[in-house]
């Protein structure tokens, strides 16, 4: 058996090129695999493994691999995947039919085949690296980037997944694991296209939204050389910035040094009383709005905001400082001889690029890096005190904390995450994204270096950067910034410059291009028709050569108007791909017949001229609306939607998700006669000013413009009309009966999960939203089908202040819908509970009727491990809603007393004054008024969640236990002193307790007897939260006891981590406890870990540094088996003496979540007495005792005593931070 010329070998290997090293290398290294080679019929050779397995055909191998290639429609796919490598041959086919117009992909896992057959066939003409890629381990991260990294275009214009038959057998066992790999590539090709074709018509759109910021403002060439020689300082938003950001806020720092700000730590730098020099922006998105919400000029007086002109213009509309710009990409060749000429940067593709550029554009050496983790450090992504606190902060509850939707966050991205060397050479996680990043800074450190400049990597933590040398930012400021340092020189202030004469220039200037656009458009509508005709002529050389020379004659009056053409062109991306996507079908065929190959060229010529005409008019929009800027300053937002909407309705190629018919669309509101969608006591004929509140509920969706109808969806035995009276509005209500309930039996677990985040829109246990609380699916998606419904708008109905017509109503949710042409099947708002619907399309209703867990809105928004995938809250299906709305901690659903309470005294005195209420009132009118009467009185209602500790024994001693810094030993609880409680806390109709503390309640010889009584008593919603270590017997005692909630303090993954913290053996216990209680618990719906079914399960892990190693598995296995686990934050302490502190980058929940929780939230002692704070474990001050007093009198002296802490000492008060989640 001969193993061939190692000469021909390395021809072979030497011919994959640099993207194929690292498999070249592998095949070098590996063992040859025995196969025997004869001759063909046709000369060529053949061969067979041990065993007889041929690897091709023995008698026409050529012929049959030809025969193989032509069944690929190579006009349509530019991206194959081939299964197998075999002896070559189809593998060359299919590479000469591609015609150099896309790449073959192999997937080969044997490399000693692979090495004896480049020892024996010559291959080297076709293996260009341009045309092929080999892949032998789909699990190696280098050699899926070397095979799929830039061909982006080619996977977008067509990808197929091609089996080689006698390779089939042998490579079943891989099929799936490659194809999946494969099809997460294309995915994130297809949304990669998608954002760069958006993105470059962004560019163009937001330069010319920033007209009359950029052309009146100043630039950054003032700013050259300003700081050279001094150190500069960027800081970014990474999880290690809280580490030593305190060390910028000397004043004289300013002075010796110049801070350079990304726009996300502008805010945790201001709030520190740190006052960068420059802040950076360049983001596309409205959605930057966040990072300046409520700055004023003096917030930001000696700050300087130094933008790209691409950035979104709401960044210069809210910014109340000085500006200065970078040279625009596209304004300036727009502008021509009035473009301001001001000085650019190199590019950039983030703010902290940007910041840096900017660092060495003043002179700055060196240049240190704070915040620049690029990694996620600690299992962190945001640094706290950014803008994101205040997104996820009205998600935060004691069953979703910051710690899990940091986590959540990377993990969203785990088909992407790679494993890299942080500074102290341990291991931390990153992603595709910020390796990107790394990279790009890594080659400007380099550069930098190469020129004699110095960077530091002061983050004290995040990823090792080459090129960086590492050092702490104490050290840093010493070693450069120290008194001795000379003062920098004042640096000229930025200027407004745009006076009426230069206004009317550029007045005269749009209104020129706007001509020749408009011009350059009725040429490609003109052009359009020639070609028309031309395709239905070229068989006629004399008309056709007629139609040639019109052609000629409008290419020349084309050419006249370049100028406008660049212009246009930058607009007409998609044109310009889909003209990519006709010319490789072109190149691909066969030249045997001309006259075809000429008509394929007019087709793709005709739909070019048409998308250009579109794209003309376009244009020609962009600037009308660049004048008005200019005119007037303001800045409509209709050509945004008008352009996202082109994109949506064009680029089909690029958008792989199917199109659902927007016709119709109906309100639909489910009536639970009896009960609120967070557990509540209630009924719909309460009134509010006088009125039922499902009748001003109805009055406010029919004064709807867009809906067609409104269906109430009740039980049979409802009596509507004693709940609702004669509705106004010119939509048409009608009822239908749905039975016992529209809702099905597995509402419960819904209604279960949503009880302690009723203030959420989000962020339920398994991640249930408001949107849950309304949903009856399989009530909705039956009446849906019945009636030809195309979309859905849910709504309760005892949500009487829900948003029409405002930002973020249901108006705009069923036109967002219709603009995407219902490629988004579900469209949302992050508004508060009651004030935001939701539109669900009957495809996804469908779905959701299949009800199980996984089968809700929380876990089509939530992360999934099997479906991992971005945040949808950054999506198009999000709108966008008045930020003070956003980020409101406040429930607008009139159901329980409390909600009940505060919406009379905020929205009665309204109603006396505005007739139009019911359709009139905006959320944010809402919203202000809500919050202004919950900020003051007493409270009228005991607390909603009571913590109420029955002992102080437990088993484990260990770091996560409460008696880790010693024992804390009370009074057992009695039945006597609980039921006294409990008395006291059902007046409200909707108390929720927790059985926990410092001690475990199953170590309480009657818990379970308490918790029947509470349910008996009427309490609402009952957690046990419990360390498990207890017979199976208890544990199926506690499972039919009527608790809703059982979370389990786990703190481990492995035995090992479990002693560690926990301080005993418990961990095989616990588990098969945990087991007991998953099995004994009563489905509702569903079968399985995927069951509907109480009592839900929640295990617990606390974020520590020994628990650390112990996350991702513990949170992935647990999200796949029951979707509830808990990330919670290391406990907090009373006084700084008591621990010394963590030494993890920080993730406890933000001041304002802790604040509000806490003035909604009690904890009683078990021996009755009430402590001021939660974090007193030991109940050195308290307000009194349970056994004397009753517990609203309790609540009302806890309560003065917060709010005189928070007035007196701030939001760092221990009396208004919370013990656990």
């Amino acid at each position: 058996m001969d193993s061939g010329e190692p000469t021909l070998l390395e021809r072979n290997l030497t011919a994959l090129g640099s993207p194929g090293a690292v498999v070249s290398t592998l095949i070098r290294e590996a063992l040859p695999t025995p196969i025997d080679f004869e001759e063909a019929r046709d000369g060529s050779l053949v061969g067979s493994l041990t065993g007889g397995m041929p690897l091709a055909s023995r008698h026409q191998p050529l012929a049959e691999a030809d025969r193989w290639a032509d069944e690929l429609d190579t006009a349509h796919t530019a991206f194959a995947l081939v299964l197998g490598f075999g002896l070559g041959y189809h593998v060359r086919s299919l590479v000469e039919r591609m015609r150099g117009t896309g790449i073959v992909v192999v997937f080969e896992p044997d490399l000693g085949l692979l090495k004896t057959v480049f020892s024996r066939i010559d291959c080297s003409n076709w293996l260009s690296p341009a045309r092929i890629r080999i892949l032998c381990d789909e699990s190696d991260e280098r050699q899926t980037t070397a095979a799929w990294s830039d061909f982006d275009s080619q996977m977008v214009a067509g990808t197929k997944i091609l089996e080689h038959p006698p390779s089939r057998s042998r490579l079943e066992n891989h099929a799936g694991a490659v194809g999946s790999r494969l099809s997460d590539a294309v995915s994130r090709a297809r949304m990669t296209i998608s954002t760069m074709l958006m993105r470059s018509l962004g560019t163009v759109q937001n330069e010319l939204y920033n007209v009359d910021h950029y052309v009146g403002g100043s630039g950054v060439e003032a700013l050259e050389g300003t700081a050279a020689g001094h150190l500069g300082i960027v800081v970014s938003a990474g999880p290690s910035l809280q580490r030593n950001l305190d060390l910028l806020q000397d004043n004289q720092l300013r002075n010796r040094c110049v801070i350079i700000s990304a726009q996300t730590t502008l805010r945790p730098l201001l709030e520190a009383g740190i006052r960068p020099h420059y802040v950076t922006a360049l983001d596309y998105h409205q959605i930057s709005r966040r990072f300046y919400e409520g700055l004023t000029s003096e917030d930001v007086s000696g700050i300087t905001l130094v933008a790209l002109p691409q950035a979104h213009p709401i960044i210069a509309d809210s910014w109340p400082g000085a500006i200065r710009w970078c040279k625009a990409l596209v304004l300036d060749e727009i502008l021509g001889p009035l473009a301001p000429g001001f000085g650019a940067l190199p590019a950039a593709s983030t703010v902290a690029h940007l910041s840096y550029h900017l660092a060495r554009y003043l002179g700055c050496d060196p240049v240190a890096l704070i915040g620049q983790d690029l990694g996620f450090t600690d299992g962190v992504y945001y640094s706290r005190g950014t803008a994101i606190d205040d997104v996820w902060s009205t998600e935060l509850n004691p069953f979703n904390t910051i710690a899990m939707m940091e986590w959540q966050r990377i993990v969203r991205h785990k088909g992407m995450l790679h494993r890299l060397e942080d500074i102290h050479g341990r291991p931390i996680l990153t992603d595709d994204q910020m390796l990107s990043y790394l990279r790009q800074f890594e080659e400007f450190f380099t550069l930098d270096q190469q020129r004699g400049l110095t960077t530091i990597d002061a983050t004290e933590g995040g990823v090792r950067k080459v090129g960086a040398e590492v050092d702490s930012l104490q050290s840093v400021l010493t070693r450069f910034a120290g008194p001795a340092v000379e003062s920098m020189s004042a640096v000229p202030p930025a200027e407004k410059t745009l006076d009426a004469s230069s206004r009317g220039d550029l007045e005269k200037r749009f209104e020129q291009l706007s001509e020749d656009t408009r011009r350059l458009g009725e040429l490609s509508g003109e052009t359009g028709l020639l070609l028309e005709q031309l395709s239905n002529h070229l068989a006629d050389s004399g008309i056709s050569n007629r139609l040639f020379k019109q052609l000629e004659s409008k290419r020349a009056e084309v050419a006249g108007l370049g100028e406008v053409f660049t212009f246009v062109d930058k607009v007409n991306r998609i044109g310009a791909f889909k003209r990519y996507l006709a010319d490789r079908r072109i190149d691909v065929m066969e030249a045997s017949d001309p006259l075809e190959r000429q008509a394929l060229q007019v087709e793709r010529d005709l739909v070019n001229v048409r998308f250009f005409e579109e794209a003309a008019i376009e244009s020609g929009c962009l600037l009308e609306d660049a004048r008005q800027v200019l005119n007037s300053g303001s800045r409509s937002l209709e050509s945004e939607s008008r352009t996202r909407s082109r994109l949506s309705a064009s680029v089909v190629e690029v958008d792989n998700r199917v199109q659902e018919p927007t016709n119709r669309v109906v309100a639909l509101v489910p009536i639970n006669p009896t009960g609120g969608g967070a557990g509540s006591r209630r009924t719909l004929q309460y009134k509010i000013g006088g009125q039922k509140v499902a009748n001003l509920t109805l009055t406010r969706l029919a004064s709807s413009r867009r809906l067609d109808q409104i269906v109430v969806m009740i039980p049979d035995d409802f009596e509507f009309e004693l709940a609702v009276d004669q509705v106004e509005g010119m939509v048409p209500i009608t009822i239908e009966r749905c039975g016992a309930s529209p809702f099905g039996v597995e509402h419960e677990a819904i209604v279960s999960a949503r009880m302690f985040a009723d203030r959420c829109w989000r962020g339920g246990i398994s991640g249930m939203t408001v949107f849950d609380e309304v949903l009856a699916p399989q009530s909705m998606s039956e009446l849906m089908e019945r009636q030809q419904i195309d979309g859905a708008v849910l709504c309760g109905p005892d949500w009487p202040l829900v948003e029409i017509h405002g930002r973020g109503g249901i108006d705009e949710l069923i036109d967002r819908w219709r603009e995407l042409e219902g490629r988004r099947p579900f469209i949302f708002t992050q508004a508060p509970p009651g004030l935001g619907g939701c539109l669900v399309s009957k495809k996804l209703m469908t779905s959701l009727a299949q009800r199980n867990r996984l089968a809700t809105v929380g876990s089509l928004l939530g992360y999934r491990p099997d479906r991992p995938e971005h945040d949808p809250i950054v999506g198009e299906g999000n709108l966008t809603i008045d930020p003070q709305v956003r980020k409101s901690l406040l429930r607008a659903v009139y159901d329980s007393p409390r909600t009940r309470y505060r919406m009379q005294c905020a929205i009665e005195p309204i109603l006396s004054t505005r007739k139009s209420f019911p359709s009139k009132l905006s959320s944010r009118d809402i919203v202000d008024q809500l919050e202004f009467e919950r900020r003051g009185g007493l409270p009228n209602f005991t607390p909603r969640h009571t913590i109420i500790e029955l002992c102080t024994g437990r088993l484990s001693s260990g770091l996560c236990s409460p008696h880790r810094e010693g024992t804390i030993q009370r009074e057992a609880m009695t039945q006597h002193r609980f039921r006294r409680i409990i008395s006291d806390l059902v007046d409200s109709s909707d108390a929720m307790i927790t059985l926990g503390g410092v001690g475990d309640p199953l170590q309480h010889p009657h818990c379970i007897d308490f918790v029947k009584m509470a349910l008996d008593a009427g309490i609402r919603g009952i957690h046990v939260r419990t360390e498990l270590q207890c017979s199976s017997e208890r544990v199926l005692e506690l499972a039919s006891s009527g608790a809703q909630i059982v979370s389990v303090d786990l703190n481990a993954d492995s035995r090992e981590s479990y002693r560690r913290v926990m301080g005993h053996d418990g961990f095989d216990t616990v588990i098969d406890r945990i087991k007991t209680l998953i099995g004994a618990r009563v489905p509702l719906a569903g079968q399985g870990v995927g069951a509907l079914a109480l009592p839900w399960v929640v295990p617990r892990i606390q974020r520590r540094v020994e628990t650390m190693g112990d996350i991702e598995s513990f949170y992935e296995r647990w999200q796949e088996i029951l979707g509830t686990p808990v990330i919670d934050a290391e406990p907090g302490v009373l006084s700084s003496d008591q621990a010394a502190g963590s030494r993890l980058a920080e993730a406890s929940n933000p001041e304002r979540t802790q604040i509000a929780e806490t003035f909604r939230r009690m904890t009683i002692f078990s021996d009755g007495s009430v402590p001021f704070a939660e974090l007193d474990l030991l109940g050195r001050g308290c307000v009194g005792n349970v056994d004397e007093e009753s517990v609203i009198e309790l609540w009302r002296r806890v309560v003065i005593a917060r709010r005189r802490a928070l007035r007196e000492n701030g939001p760092q008060s221990p009396l208004v931070r919370t013990f656990q989640s």
